[in-house]
């Protein structure tokens, strides 16, 4: 699957893939097809798509500014008063002791990666609104 932007906002994908190499992967996007598919079929009208988009679109533009807008920790004091300690444990993620890193089965190092897909996956099994993209 495609990627529509970089890994985060400072990732300059024009740094490592030619402007071909970004046109291409803007052309199979698998969302706008999936859409196209669905408009073709008559499963939905493009209107109404347009009017979802732009209630979306609206959405994040607004949360965005109301993010923008938020005071910024500035201070080490700030950042720690503003954290609390998880409200539980998720049972896909390994205790380990003393200190050492936990190790799964064959003997590889467990990555924050693992420990956040099998996060997601719980939490998506536990509540059917919760989606997980990226």
């Amino acid at each position: 699957v495609p990627r529509r932007f970089g890994h985060a906002a400072t990732d300059r994908q024009a740094a490592y893939l030619s402007a071909e190499e970004i046109a291409d992967a803007e052309a199979s996007d698998v969302l706008f097809g999936t859409i196209k598919e669905a408009v073709d079929a008559g499963l939905v009208n493009a209107q109404d798509i347009r009017n979802e988009w732009q209630i979306i679109r609206t959405l994040v533009r607004s949360a965005f500014e109301e993010t923008a807008e938020e005071p910024k920790i500035s201070t080490r004091e700030e950042l720690v008063a503003s954290n609390s300690p998880p409200l539980f444990v998720p049972s896909a993620i390994k205790k380990g002791g003393g200190g050492k890193e936990k190790r799964s089965g064959k003997g590889r190092k467990d990555v924050m990666r693992k420990h956040m897909g099998s996060l997601m996956r719980e939490a998506m099994r536990a509540d059917s609104r919760v989606m997980y993209l990226g």
